[in-house]
Protein backbone atom coordinates (compact mmCIF):
# COMPACT_ATOMS: atom_id res chain seq x y z
CA UNK A 1 0.00 0.00 0.00
CA UNK A 2 1.45 2.89 -0.93
CA UNK A 3 2.01 5.34 1.97
CA UNK A 4 0.14 9.30 2.21
CA UNK A 5 2.85 12.11 2.42
CA UNK A 6 2.44 13.97 5.43
CA UNK A 7 1.53 17.28 3.02
CA UNK A 8 -1.56 15.22 1.59
CA UNK A 9 -2.20 14.14 5.64
CA UNK A 10 -1.89 17.77 6.46
CA UNK A 11 -4.84 18.45 3.28
CA UNK A 12 -6.99 16.17 4.73
CA UNK A 13 -6.72 16.83 8.81
CA UNK A 14 -7.44 20.78 8.01
CA UNK A 15 -10.30 19.92 4.85
CA UNK A 16 -12.29 17.45 7.22
CA UNK A 17 -11.56 19.66 10.68
CA UNK A 18 -13.50 22.89 7.92
CA UNK A 19 -16.20 20.27 6.97
CA UNK A 20 -17.24 19.14 10.23
CA UNK A 21 -17.39 23.05 11.49
CA UNK A 22 -19.60 24.03 8.81
CA UNK A 23 -23.09 23.71 10.79
CA UNK A 24 -21.15 25.62 13.40
CA UNK A 25 -20.46 28.31 11.12
CA UNK A 26 -24.01 28.34 10.20
CA UNK A 27 -25.39 28.89 12.98
CA UNK A 28 -22.89 32.19 13.83
CA UNK A 29 -24.01 33.13 10.86
CA UNK A 30 -27.75 32.69 11.72
CA UNK A 31 -27.02 34.80 14.56
CA UNK A 32 -24.57 37.24 13.10
CA UNK A 33 -27.71 38.00 11.01
CA UNK A 34 -30.13 38.51 13.56
CA UNK A 35 -31.93 34.95 13.12
CA UNK A 36 -32.94 32.44 15.49
CA UNK A 37 -31.16 29.20 14.67
CA UNK A 38 -33.62 27.31 17.29
CA UNK A 39 -36.17 27.74 13.86
CA UNK A 40 -33.97 25.37 12.05
CA UNK A 41 -35.22 22.05 10.52
CA UNK A 42 -34.46 19.01 13.02
CA UNK A 43 -32.16 17.30 10.17
CA UNK A 44 -30.04 20.02 10.80
CA UNK A 45 -29.45 19.57 13.99
CA UNK A 46 -28.97 15.78 13.36
CA UNK A 47 -26.59 16.85 11.11
CA UNK A 48 -24.51 18.46 13.86
CA UNK A 49 -25.09 15.55 15.74
CA UNK A 50 -23.20 13.77 13.19
CA UNK A 51 -20.18 15.81 12.57
CA UNK A 52 -19.65 16.07 16.01
CA UNK A 53 -18.83 12.29 16.31
CA UNK A 54 -16.66 13.16 12.87
CA UNK A 55 -14.79 15.81 14.74
CA UNK A 56 -14.03 13.30 17.40
CA UNK A 57 -12.26 10.37 15.20
CA UNK A 58 -10.65 13.56 13.25
CA UNK A 59 -9.23 14.83 16.64
CA UNK A 60 -7.72 11.44 17.45
CA UNK A 61 -5.80 11.39 13.96
CA UNK A 62 -4.24 15.27 14.72
CA UNK A 63 -2.99 13.86 17.80
CA UNK A 64 -1.31 10.53 16.25
CA UNK A 65 -0.32 13.22 13.47
CA UNK A 66 1.63 15.10 16.13
CA UNK A 67 3.02 12.04 17.69
CA UNK A 68 4.67 11.20 14.82
CA UNK A 69 6.35 14.49 13.68
CA UNK A 70 10.34 14.13 14.60
CA UNK A 71 11.65 17.65 16.01
CA UNK A 72 14.65 18.95 15.32
CA UNK A 73 14.60 21.15 18.22
CA UNK A 74 13.67 21.77 22.37
CA UNK A 75 11.44 24.54 21.04
CA UNK A 76 9.48 22.39 18.35
CA UNK A 77 9.20 19.56 21.03
CA UNK A 78 7.87 21.78 23.80
CA UNK A 79 5.12 23.04 21.12
CA UNK A 80 4.20 19.68 19.74
CA UNK A 81 3.85 18.68 23.50
CA UNK A 82 1.70 21.51 24.20
CA UNK A 83 -0.26 20.96 20.89
CA UNK A 84 -0.84 17.49 22.09
CA UNK A 85 -2.17 18.62 26.14
CA UNK A 86 -4.20 21.00 24.66
CA UNK A 87 -6.19 18.51 22.84
CA UNK A 88 -6.50 15.92 25.11
CA UNK A 89 -7.56 18.45 28.05
CA UNK A 90 -10.04 19.74 25.59
CA UNK A 91 -11.83 16.44 25.27
CA UNK A 92 -12.27 16.19 29.12
CA UNK A 93 -13.30 19.66 29.60
CA UNK A 94 -15.90 19.37 27.22
CA UNK A 95 -16.63 15.71 27.00
CA UNK A 96 -17.10 15.75 31.05
CA UNK A 97 -19.07 18.66 31.70
CA UNK A 98 -21.83 17.43 29.23
CA UNK A 99 -21.84 14.19 30.51
CA UNK A 100 -22.36 15.45 33.69
CA UNK A 101 -25.50 17.27 32.43
CA UNK A 102 -26.70 14.32 30.78
CA UNK A 103 -26.27 12.45 34.13
CA UNK A 104 -28.51 15.09 36.36
CA UNK A 105 -30.93 15.34 32.70
CA UNK A 106 -30.08 19.08 32.71
CA UNK A 107 -28.75 21.03 30.03
CA UNK A 108 -25.31 22.30 29.96
CA UNK A 109 -26.14 25.64 30.86
CA UNK A 110 -28.49 24.71 34.31
CA UNK A 111 -25.93 22.17 34.84
CA UNK A 112 -22.66 24.85 34.99
CA UNK A 113 -24.13 28.10 35.22
CA UNK A 114 -21.72 31.16 34.67
CA UNK A 115 -18.99 31.93 34.10
CA UNK A 116 -18.68 28.09 33.62
CA UNK A 117 -20.92 28.03 30.89
CA UNK A 118 -18.96 30.53 28.83
CA UNK A 119 -15.49 28.77 29.53
CA UNK A 120 -17.18 25.39 28.45
CA UNK A 121 -18.42 27.26 25.07
CA UNK A 122 -14.81 28.57 24.53
CA UNK A 123 -13.51 25.18 24.78
CA UNK A 124 -15.90 24.02 22.47
CA UNK A 125 -14.84 26.77 19.88
CA UNK A 126 -11.35 26.08 20.35
CA UNK A 127 -11.96 22.31 18.58
CA UNK A 128 -10.97 23.41 14.90
CA UNK A 129 -8.63 26.04 15.61
CA UNK A 130 -6.56 24.15 17.80
CA UNK A 131 -6.70 20.90 15.36
CA UNK A 132 -5.93 23.15 12.60
CA UNK A 133 -3.03 25.08 14.00
CA UNK A 134 -1.65 21.78 15.53
CA UNK A 135 -1.57 20.29 11.90
CA UNK A 136 -0.38 22.90 10.41
CA UNK A 137 2.71 23.35 12.95
CA UNK A 138 3.33 19.99 12.77
CA UNK A 139 3.83 19.88 8.92
CA UNK A 140 6.11 22.95 9.32
CA UNK A 141 8.31 21.05 11.35
CA UNK A 142 8.47 18.15 9.62
CA UNK A 143 7.14 18.23 5.94
CA UNK A 144 8.76 15.24 4.57
CA UNK A 145 8.00 11.77 6.27
CA UNK A 146 11.56 10.64 5.82
CA UNK A 147 13.49 13.72 6.20
CA UNK A 148 14.80 13.28 9.32
CA UNK A 149 15.66 9.77 9.01
CA UNK A 150 17.43 10.20 5.86
CA UNK A 151 19.75 12.59 7.30
CA UNK A 152 20.44 10.43 9.99
CA UNK A 153 21.04 7.30 7.11
CA UNK A 154 23.19 9.34 5.59
CA UNK A 155 25.34 10.67 8.74
CA UNK A 156 25.89 7.31 9.61
CA UNK A 157 26.69 5.64 6.35
CA UNK A 158 29.14 8.39 5.91
CA UNK A 159 30.91 7.12 9.34
CA UNK A 160 31.11 3.90 8.23
CA UNK A 161 32.71 4.56 5.35
CA UNK A 162 35.30 6.85 6.84
CA UNK A 163 35.97 4.15 9.43
CA UNK A 164 36.81 1.52 7.23
CA UNK A 165 38.83 3.52 4.60
CA UNK A 166 40.42 4.14 7.89
CA UNK A 167 40.75 0.46 8.61
CA UNK A 168 41.77 -0.19 5.64
CA UNK A 169 44.52 2.00 5.18
CA UNK A 170 45.89 1.07 8.26
CA UNK A 171 45.61 -2.36 7.12
CA UNK A 172 47.86 -1.65 4.01
CA UNK A 173 50.22 -0.36 5.66
CA UNK A 174 50.78 -3.22 8.04
CA UNK A 175 50.40 -5.35 5.02
CA UNK A 176 53.20 -3.11 2.96
CA UNK A 177 55.47 -3.09 6.48
CA UNK A 178 55.46 -6.71 7.03
CA UNK A 179 55.92 -7.23 3.12
CA UNK A 180 59.37 -5.28 3.35
CA UNK A 181 60.66 -6.45 6.51
CA UNK A 182 60.19 -9.97 5.61
CA UNK A 183 62.07 -8.89 2.11
CA UNK A 184 65.10 -7.65 4.34
CA UNK A 185 68.10 -9.68 5.11
CA UNK A 186 68.79 -10.79 8.62
CA UNK A 187 71.86 -8.23 8.56
CA UNK A 188 69.67 -5.40 7.30
CA UNK A 189 67.20 -6.15 9.86
CA UNK A 190 70.10 -6.02 12.48
CA UNK A 191 70.68 -2.60 11.26
CA UNK A 192 67.41 -1.08 11.49
CA UNK A 193 66.74 -2.33 14.68
CA UNK A 194 69.91 -0.53 15.52
CA UNK A 195 69.05 2.49 13.98
CA UNK A 196 65.65 2.88 15.10
CA UNK A 197 66.63 2.03 18.78
CA UNK A 198 69.17 5.03 18.61
CA UNK A 199 71.96 2.94 19.33
CA UNK A 200 70.37 1.45 22.55
CA UNK A 201 69.85 -1.65 21.47
CA UNK A 202 69.31 -5.65 23.06
CA UNK A 203 72.26 -7.76 23.90
CA UNK A 204 74.08 -8.95 20.49
CA UNK A 205 73.11 -12.41 22.10
CA UNK A 206 69.05 -11.15 22.89
CA UNK A 207 68.97 -9.84 18.91
CA UNK A 208 70.30 -12.70 17.60
CA UNK A 209 68.22 -15.18 19.00
CA UNK A 210 65.14 -12.37 17.89
CA UNK A 211 66.64 -11.93 14.59
CA UNK A 212 67.56 -16.26 13.55
CA UNK A 213 70.97 -15.03 12.79
CA UNK A 214 74.75 -15.36 14.26
CA UNK A 215 76.08 -13.16 17.09
CA UNK A 216 78.57 -12.27 14.15
CA UNK A 217 76.10 -11.07 12.15
CA UNK A 218 74.72 -8.93 14.53
CA UNK A 219 77.71 -7.44 15.95
CA UNK A 220 78.65 -6.37 11.83
CA UNK A 221 75.29 -4.65 11.99
CA UNK A 222 75.81 -2.77 14.70
CA UNK A 223 79.12 -1.44 13.51
CA UNK A 224 77.53 -0.35 10.66
CA UNK A 225 74.44 1.48 12.11
CA UNK A 226 77.12 3.55 14.35
CA UNK A 227 78.47 4.09 11.01
CA UNK A 228 75.54 5.19 9.89
CA UNK A 229 74.55 7.11 12.46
Amino acid sequence: MKQVSRRAQLWWLVGLSAFTAVAQYIVQGALATGHNPVEFPAWFWIADYALWGLRAIIEALVIVYLFATVTKTAWESAIIATFEVSLIALIVVTLGPALRALGYGQTVLASLHEPWYTAWSLCIAAYTPLMMGAAGFAYKVQPDENMHGEVAVSQDAQFTIDHLQEELTKLHGEIQASATWDMLSAKTRAIVVALHNNGDTPTQTELAEALGVSRSTVSRAIKESEDYA
